[in-house]
């Protein structure tokens, strides 16, 4: 039926159905923010040991604090937009079982649609190449904070044994 959207697929709703168990589960700000449980860890097994534990226990936290990093990266690189929404043209025209897609009056098969959004994805980068600087910088500090607050917390009073 035209016109009708495309039901969510069960991959997408157990990856949605993931996304907010996970954010249910984030602790609150000051349990996950206590500067005086922050130290250096001594010896490799307590770097791999703070890893598995913070990253079970925090993992909601750090979901959040990417989401944070993605608004404030969309609020200050507001010509990423249009990049986007390219993607999302992208991955619509990848789901689609059909090998032709139905425009308006246009029929344009798949693999020609993914590569033009392709072309025209790559054409945008070439004139706005600072985004994926930009894109990068933002990654790499909110890789930063987490796997700084993965090796650095450490609370003496929840060892759990993973």
């Amino acid at each position: 039926m035209q016109g009708e959207a495309p039901a969510i697929s069960s991959n997408d709703q157990t990856f949605f159905k993931y996304i907010k168990e996970t954010l249910e589960k984030a602790h609150p700000a000051y349990d996950f923010i206590d500067v005086n449980i922050f130290s250096v860890p001594k010896e490799k097994n307590d770097i791999k040991e703070r890893i598995k534990i913070n990253h079970e226990k925090y993992k909601g936290n750090y979901l959040i604090v990417i989401f944070f990093c993605a608004f404030v990266y969309l609020v200050f690189n507001i010509v990423i937009v249009p990049l986007i929404l390219l993607w999302f043209a992208f991955f619509a025209v990848f789901k689609k079982d059909q090998e032709v897609i139905n425009f308006r009056k246009y029929t344009i098969k798949k693999d020609y649609a993914m590569k033009g959004l392709i072309l025209v994805t790559c054409i945008y980068l070439i004139f706005e190449y600072d985004v994926i600087f930009s894109m990068l910088a933002t990654i790499s500090f909110c890789t930063f904070i987490i796997l700084g607050h993965m090796l650095l917390f450490f609370d003496k009073d929840e060892e759990v044994d993973l």
